[in-house]
């Protein structure tokens, strides 16, 4: 038996209504959920637990620069043209699509310049603290999202970006590459960012890539996008461990698509 027929009536006539439980209700009610609310709300629907609830992001105006709650609503969409809702997976669009980093100026031992990073280059940390090097992956390409970590709040466009790469997560594996996502910072709400992941996505699976840990911010600041932690960034390695595209944005919309993404490893098989 599934849980929506375990519901009582009363709780499924309600889920109907507002359509936050994962599961329940019509696929019109859920998609009319905002990612904005899956990733800034626990206990996957609308939370009143203050540690991960939109209260206390608008709080944090005060506090945090960067933060700008209008900026996001601007750039997600519930609802189409004609009043259709549309899955959180597709709420907000990502049309970036030409690189802007010079190519061969990143390697799989980091950023080539005067400073020599050493055999290994970037080292980041799995979800059990072991190192992870961007020369293990040698062999296949490599696709490496870095999120822009936990300035103070969990970024929307970066749960929706990678529950966008989790949908279509088949296709690079299919195209022979291998997605890594990295998480800037401690690991302390790394668990927020995924659940939110996974949310977006309508899934209750793990995600199909390693989340990766970059704690002391050095992998940001060997490829050069530290921001209040990271700017959003994409990069494409062939087999070699050379770049063979890349795209770093200045603000959290701003990133390749999926299509594109895909577009470009499969010009490296």
């Amino acid at each position: 038996m599934n849980k929506r027929q375990n519901l009582p009536l009363a709780a499924l006539v309600f889920c109907v209504m507002i359509g936050t439980i994962p599961g329940c209700g019509s696929d019109s009610g859920r998609s009319k959920r905002s990612v904005i609310d899956m990733t800034w709300s626990g206990g996957r629907g609308y939370s009143t637990d203050y540690n991960r609830s939109r209260d206390r992001y608008r709080g944090l105006v005060q506090q945090i620069r960067l933060y700008d709650e209008k900026y996001y609503e601007s750039h997600v969409r519930t609802e189409d043209a004609n009043g259709n809702p549309i899955k959180p997976v597709e709420q907000v669009v990502f049309t970036e699509s030409k690189a802007n980093v010079p190519v061969k100026s990143v390697t799989t031992a980091g950023v080539k310049s005067k400073t020599e990073q050493g055999k290994g280059g970037a080292v980041f940390l799995d979800a059990n603290r072991n190192e992870v090097r961007l020369d293990d992956y040698l062999g296949k390409p490599v696709v490496l999202v870095f999120t822009r970590g936990f300035p103070g709040y969990i970024c929307p466009m970066c749960t929706t970006y990678t529950a966008q790469i989790t949908v279509a997560h088949q296709k690079f594996k299919d195209a022979g590459a291998e997605v890594l996502i990295v998480f800037p910072g401690e690991a302390s709400q790394v668990d927020e960012f995924i659940d939110a992941c996974q949310q977006i996505a309508e899934t209750d699976e793990v995600l199909p890539f390693p989340i990766l840990i970059d704690p002391d911010l050095a992998a940001v600041k060997a490829f050069n996008i530290r921001a209040d932690l990271s700017l959003p960034a994409t990069y494409i390695f062939d087999k070699n461990g050379d770049i063979a595209w890349g795209f770093v944005g200045e603000q959290p919309h701003q990133r390749p698509s999926v299509a594109v993404l895909l577009e470009e490893v499969k010009k490296l098989k």
